[in-house]
């Protein structure tokens, strides 16, 4: 990670002294990233963890010679959450993780680019809802009796 004007920025694939060309899916992740780093500051959290989710996303999509912004559609995005899944994460990363998807969606978009409108749709599962346990009543009555 560089660090430019603005903030550390992203920095994936670089032309000069022998590297590679950074693809357009990693350029247009900078600029997503560096609009996130402009809201939210590039040192906050919210940054961080976009970034995070972005690299994930990279390295999934070049892992699969997945290149353009364009090719991430409903079913790419089916298969990174498939593969995210089978790596273990947990569903509530899954879904912070596919939520900066959607949000880098939408300003490619904004942007002007071409984006697969039915993959802002997609979720990544529901995440359970359990209601907090019940004492019992040996237990409420321990409490009463030590408080």
């Amino acid at each position: 990670m560089d660090r430019g004007p603005e903030g550390p920025i992203l920095v994936l694939g670089q032309a000069s002294r022998g590297r590679r060309a950074m693809t357009n899916l990693e350029q247009a992740a900078k600029e997503f990233l560096r609009e996130v780093a402009a809201r939210h500051g590039a040192a906050s959290n919210s940054w961080r963890a976009r970034d995070g989710d972005m690299r994930a996303l990279l390295g999934w999509a070049a892992s699969q010679g997945l290149s353009d912004p364009e090719s991430l559609n409903r079913s790419a995005l089916r298969d990174w959450i498939a593969s995210l899944h089978a790596a273990g994460h947990a569903r509530v990363s899954m879904a912070r993780m596919l939520s900066t998807v959607r949000s880098f969606l939408r300003f490619r978009e904004y942007r002007g680019g071409a984006i697969d409108r039915t993959a802002l749709r997609l979720t990544a599962g529901r995440l359970p809802r359990s209601l907090p346990s019940v004492l019992t009543a040996v237990q409420a009555a321990r409490l009463l009796d030590a408080g």
